[in-house]
């Protein structure tokens, strides 16, 4: 009991790493290894002990499902992108959108059809979103704001068919499976109940969505603005250059966005 506080030293290390490296899987990985030798410390035994750790995560049912969740996901928007499903949104889109603000909204706009899991919302938004982003000069860091700060918070509060709502209840059923309640009480019931306590998902939601009509930024210099139109127009020119496969389709990204949605309710 009395080294209970060292449990708090892995992941401020972790922070602390991430924030100077600006590295997140190094960080991790050390946060890991430093949690492990405060549990056995002798030389080899952290190792040892982060090495069986590791192999018992990538050996779990569950963490294999999340895994394999993300990487169908991210070939899924491959595809899309290859045949034209993305492309012929964005024209459609760019005949309607033409502000920042308008920008923003279709993002916000995108959550029904991508709030299954926080990765596919990075991915699938920032696909399909990215080209209109560009056109009307949205400022690559803004735009990241709102593609990151739309996904986990919202998807945090969404209570079904996610893979966050099926991690917490794994973490939950845990818990109640260590204090024997299990049996008596139910982990999706408690995760109910938790949802008006995400005080951090639901500020941050408000923050984001406010940061539409207000914001606060210093003008940039000029070398430094021709630099970013640079860089857009590189982005541009390396997006044209993608050879699509069939003849691009607004149908070939509703149909497959459509199936992932009715799948992943059906098999939650």
């Amino acid at each position: 009991m009395q080294n209970l506080w060292l449990s708090i030293l892995p992941p401020i290390i972790t922070i602390g790493i991430a924030i100077w490296s600006k590295k997140i899987i190094p960080s991790l990985l050390i946060g890991l290894l430093a949690g492990c030798y405060f549990l056995t410390p002798t030389l080899t035994g952290g190792f040892e002990t982060a090495v069986d750790q590791i192999v018992k995560t990538l050996t779990d049912s569950g963490s294999l499902q999340v895994l394999l969740f993300l990487y169908l996901f991210s070939g899924l928007i491959f595809l899309i992108r290859k045949s034209g499903g993305i492309k012929a949104f964005s024209n459609i889109a760019d005949k309607h959108v033409k502000s920042e603000k308008g920008v923003f909204f279709l993002l916000w706009a995108l959550i029904p059809v991508t709030f299954i899991d926080c990765g596919f919302r990075v991915v699938g938004a920032g696909s399909i979103i990215g080209s209109l982003a560009e056109k009307n000069k949205v400022a690559k860091e803004r735009f990241a704001f709102m593609v990151n700060n739309t996904a986990s918070p919202v998807v945090e509060l969404i209570p079904i068919a996610t893979t966050f709502v099926g991690f917490n209840i794994a973490n939950i059923s845990i818990g109640l499976k260590a204090a024997g309640k299990l049996q008596n009480t139910s982990a999706y019931a408690i995760w109910l109940k938790a949802i008006p306590l995400e005080f951090f998902s639901i500020v941050l939601i408000i923050v984001t969505f406010l940061t539409i009509f207000y914001q606060f930024k210093k003008p940039l210099n000029a070398p430094t603005m021709q630099s970013a139109e640079k860089d857009m127009e590189g982005t541009q020119m390396a997006m044209e250059e993608t050879k699509l496969l069939i003849k691009p389709r607004v149908i070939n990204l509703i149909i497959p966005l459509l199936s992932v949605i009715s799948l992943s309710v059906f098999f939650f």
